[in-house]
């Protein structure tokens, strides 16, 4: 697998994780809200169009919306699982002894995924072109769906493996 299709991978997993959190973010959040607001009369005519236009440039707004800050921080936590995990199976199959060093992997591999994510995501605003790219692309569902199976999968496996691999002491 060369660079170039790893980093459009990691950008379509970003790409996709960003449509779930503002498709959460307007069903659960923004619609209800203006339907309260609007059923009491408070928003109408053109303060109902400033506002629907106020939460897309705050919230869903791709280049520096609420939601990309979280998309980056569930890409961060989900590739610092993944590491956790693989850390935790050289530590428990290679038979080595962490005693108090175990701050380092909570602290570090944070701080390797971010960077790791920042590198293929964020470095030079590479997310943009792929956002474009993926948008002129037929998106459908399977691509969020596919980020909840791997972001959830990974979970599973962490919890799986610390519970597996700890009642073999």
């Amino acid at each position: 697998m060369t660079f170039e299709k790893i980093e459009g991978l990691w950008n379509y997993f970003y790409y996709n994780t960003n449509r779930l959190l503002n498709l959460l973010s307007v069903n659960i959040f923004f619609k209800p809200i203006l339907k309260f607001y609007k059923s009491v009369g408070i928003l109408k005519g053109e303060k109902l169009r400033q506002a629907e236009r106020n939460f897309s440039n705050v919230i869903t707004n791709q280049e520096k919306g609420f939601n990309t800050f979280f998309s980056l921080n569930y890409m961060v936590l989900t590739f610092a699982i993944f590491l956790g995990t693989i850390s935790f199976y050289i530590v428990k199959l290679g038979q080595i002894t962490i005693n108090g060093e175990l701050i380092y992997f909570v602290v570090g591999l944070p701080i390797i995924s971010f960077y790791i994510n920042w590198f293929f995501i964020r470095k030079d605003d590479k997310y943009l072109s792929y956002y474009k790219k993926f948008k002129t692309e037929e998106t459908s569902m399977k691509g969020i769906f596919l980020t909840i199976t791997i972001h959830l999968m990974n979970l599973v496996i962490f919890i799986l493996s610390v519970f597996l691999l700890s009642e073999n002491q």
